[in-house]
């Protein structure tokens, strides 16, 4: 008996060595892709962002110094102009995935509360955000980017349809549930827009799927529009 109990202790002992290696190196390897998201954020920073942000002002210095009897050639600069700017926010957004700390809930709605201050700080519409975040958890996989494409979407749709006086972007976190809203106080948006559910709604619809999230889209009593969605981090 004595034999059989040390047997099975060494047993264990060896099972608990194995996991601690085990867990070691999984600890290692996540160091080590962090490091490399890291460096990969930080070359296409240096090397393509700061390149297209280069096109973009040769391309403005070039439109102010072409004649205006010359549009062909001012309308082909403008469209180069155009898709450097283009570009240049899709690679800000892709730079920003790649950081380990996107990853993390606070820094999400950190990144796009600016994205919406910067979008409506010359206009009408007085932008507010509003949180309520039990904890600063990390977003599982994947989660980040989605949710960044979704809610720029979201709040560029506002921008160029909505016609509001105020534009609310809410996040609320509790219990492992997810709820982040784009809510104005617009015109709303076009019935058949909604029964068609086309073009952005579509698109944000399925990204929310790809996270195994729901985007519904709610109108009250007030006149207040919003886009929500909602997913379990689990």
């Amino acid at each position: 008996i004595i034999f059989f109990i040390l047997n099975q202790l060494q047993k264990v002992k060896k099972r608990n060595n194995d996991l601690k290696e085990s867990l070691l190196r999984q600890k290692q390897l996540e160091e080590e892709l962090t490091e490399v998201r890291t460096n990969i954020a930080q070359d296409f920073h240096d090397d393509l962002g700061n390149k297209l942000a280069r096109i973009s002002v040769i391309s403005n210095m070039a439109i102010t110094e072409v004649s205006s009897e010359n549009e062909k050639l001012k309308s082909k600069i403008e469209q180069i102009q155009n898709d450097a700017n283009y570009l240049y926010k899709g690679t800000k957004d892709f730079i920003f995935s790649l950081k380990d700390n996107s990853n993390y809930l606070e820094e999400l709605v950190t990144y796009l509360s600016d994205f919406g201050e910067d979008l409506f700080v010359n206009t009408n519409s007085k932008f507010v955000v509003e949180k309520s975040i039990d904890e600063n958890i990390k977003l599982p996989h994947y989660w980040s980017k989605q949710l960044i494409f979704i809610f720029k979407e979201a709040l560029t749709n506002v921008y160029k349809h909505a016609d509001c006086s105020t534009v609310l972007f809410f996040c609320h976190y509790h219990k492992k549930t997810l709820t982040i809203k784009c809510m104005d106080d617009g015109k709303g948006i076009a019935e058949e827009l909604l029964l068609k559910s086309t073009g952005g709604l579509n698109n944000m619809k399925k990204r929310a799927a790809k996270i195994d999230g729901q985007i519904t889209i709610q109108s009250d009593e007030n006149g207040w529009t919003s886009i929500v969605f909602n997913g379990k981090t689990t």
